[in-house]
């Protein structure tokens, strides 16, 4: 379905030194199960949701700073577009960013990771209140060890993480980065 969270989606609740965020992650269809149940990967087995969130957060931990926190995440379940959706889990963690900001602009920030997906739409990660060392548009030749990791992660096909249109992330276009006006309002910058 283009352009929806159908059938299933995670949120990520994290806080900054500013700010709470919440990131909202497409998925494949999830599954009632032990612990957190489990998603269906695009390789056809179901991998643990436990698993699957935690190895995310952990590749997006190198981009934030240590006073940066990911509290928990929330997977939710949509039948289709017009329903409501469905809080399956809720699961507290403790998770902190490891960049040291030093020399790093990190206040209002954003970082916004596009792919395209199987199915030809586009898929994206915001990051919000990341270290940000250069505002220059980051592409397929000048990604860190770091930012592989996490494409990997993104986009691999173990993983049920998924476009909007219910594709696989597949093709990473480029990371570009950009202060967020709105947040700027926010904190009170403008």
């Amino acid at each position: 379905m283009a352009n929806s969270l159908v059938p299933a989606f995670v949120k990520i609740n994290s806080v900054s030194a500013f700010a709470p965020h919440v990131q909202i992650l497409p998925t494949n269809q999830w599954n009632d199960g032990a612990g957190d149940g489990d998603f269906e990967a695009h390789s056809g087995s179901p991998i643990a949701a436990a698993t699957m969130i935690a190895a995310l957060i952990d590749a997006m931990k190198e981009f934030f700073p240590a006073s940066y926190q990911f509290n928990s995440y929330e997977i939710w379940t949509q039948a289709t577009p017009d329903d409501l959706p469905v809080l399956r889990r809720a699961t507290n963690i403790s998770e902190v960013g490891v960049l040291s900001p030093v020399g790093l602009q990190i206040k209002a920030t954003q970082a916004t990771w596009s792919f395209k997906t199987t199915e030809g739409g586009v898929s994206k990660v915001v990051m919000l209140d990341v270290g940000v060392s250069s505002f220059d548009r980051i592409s397929s030749a000048d990604v860190s060890a770091e930012e592989t990791a996490f494409i990997d992660e993104w986009t691999g096909v173990g993983n049920a993480w998924a476009g909007r249109d219910n594709g696989r992330p597949f093709f990473f276009q480029q990371i570009s980065y950009t202060l967020n006006e709105k947040l700027r309002r926010e904190y009170h910058l403008t």
